[in-house]
Formats: C-alpha cells, structure tokens, sequence
C-alpha cells in the first residue's frame, strides 16, 4: 500500500486548482484480529487502521493521506 497506493496532495486547491499528488515514504497502520462475531459465533477476521498522517518523499513533512486513491483500492479499481 505504500509504495503502491497511498499518497498525500500538496498545493492550493482553490484559484487554478494546482494540487500535485506527492508519492508517500511512510504510512503506518496496525491491524487487530477478532476471532467472534458479535453474537458471539467463532468467526476470524482482521480490522486494519491506516493513520491518516503519511510522510511525504520530496520533503519529509507529514501530511494528510490522499484517500481518494486508498478508495479507489478497496474498490478493485487500481
């Protein structure tokens, strides 16, 4: 996901709309394992949290993460 998908956006949006994507050097995320359901059947599954600070590769600042491109991988549509 971080080499591939995730990506934050620098520059003003109003005015000319001049946003570049920025590629992304850090994305942290964790993941934690249920193995019920909430009415208690056995049932594994893996929650992951992506933060949505990531690290920016031209200048190292953090940022917001883009999560327009994040949705878009989720869908299959990458």
């Amino acid at each position: 996901m971080e080499r591939e998908v995730a990506a934050t956006r620098t520059g003003a949006s109003t005015g000319d709309c001049a946003v570049t994507q920025v590629d992304v050097a850090v994305l942290i995320a964790t993941a934690f394992d249920h193995y019920d359901s909430r009415a208690g059947d056995p049932r594994l599954q893996t929650h992951v949290v992506i933060s949505n600070k990531v690290r920016a590769v031209q200048d190292g600042k953090w940022l917001a993460l883009d999560g327009r491109p994040m949705h878009a991988a989720s869908l299959g549509a990458v």
